[in-house]
């Protein structure tokens, strides 16, 4: 079985409240149907091409190197508990991706971004 229908989203677009259970079956069992192929489909079945993910942890040393900081800059942002760290058989280890995630959050806005919310509050 081959899944090549496409899915015509106009006609979801003006349902009436009493078709919504009608609808949302058919959506049901059209998911049920990409599922059941996706499982029977012989490729993934085979385990040695499922590729599971895997975190990357770094350590002081690494997380060092990243961000362009001294490992005496690190120790402190983790004893002031600014920085997302994991404390294991007296080793510290990063998440890379919720360090990622905490310089993201520290950025700062360039001044063109804040006039641009300031005209947005004015104008509300």
């Amino acid at each position: 079985m081959h899944y090549k229908k496409q899915i015509d989203m106009k006609e979801y677009e003006s349902l009436t409240f009493e078709q919504m259970p009608t609808a949302l079956c058919r959506l049901l069992q059209e998911v049920s149907s990409i599922k059941n192929y996706l499982l029977n489909n012989s490729t993934l079945n085979d385990s040695s091409n499922i590729v599971k993910p895997e975190k990357e942890w770094l350590t002081v040393e690494q997380l060092s190197h990243i961000l362009d900081l001294k490992q005496t800059s690190i120790y402190q942002l983790i004893y002031q508990k600014r920085i997302p760290s994991y404390k294991r058989g007296g080793r510290l280890y990063f998440d890379a991706v919720e360090i990622d995630e905490w310089v993201r959050v520290g950025k700062k806005k360039s001044l063109e971004q804040i006039k641009k919310e300031a005209n947005l509050e004015i104008k509300r």
